[in-house]
């Protein structure tokens, strides 16, 4: 014996009215407007986000990499000798700070002299 229920209405699919069964609306089809706004929205999102992070990661990684500039060649012997001479005499005192930056940044051909900082004042001793 068959206990399953009969699907098929009494009357068939005719459209008689005669079927009186449990009637299931379906309300519209699928989401609505505003949860495909939202959807939208959220999927830009994500997007612009991606896209920082990959602009991000290229300026980073730009960032890193070394200028291309001219590597110096390294000093000459006679520089170096030179160099550790200036050094020494300005050790001793007999050169003063502001000589001894100038011929340092001579001997080493630095186009911009170093920035002298002029020491901190003493405080009065009153």
């Amino acid at each position: 014996m068959d206990n399953r229920p009969n699907l098929i209405p009494p009357g068939g699919f005719r459209g008689d009215g005669s079927f009186r069964g449990v009637v299931v609306e379906h309300g519209g089809g699928g989401p609505s407007t505003l949860a495909w706004v939202i959807f939208g929205l959220v999927l830009v999102l994500l997007l612009l986000a991606i896209a920082s992070l990959l602009v991000d990661a290229y300026y980073r990684r730009r960032a890193s990499q070394p200028l291309s500039a001219p590597v110096a060649a390294p000093p000459s012997p006679a520089a170096t000798e030179a160099l550790l001479t200036l050094d020494a005499r300005y050790a001793r005192g007999n050169i003063s700070r502001d000589e001894y930056l100038q011929a340092r940044d001579d001997l080493r051909g630095t186009d911009a002299p170093t920035q002298v900082i002029p020491p901190n004042p003493e405080p009065n001793a009153a």
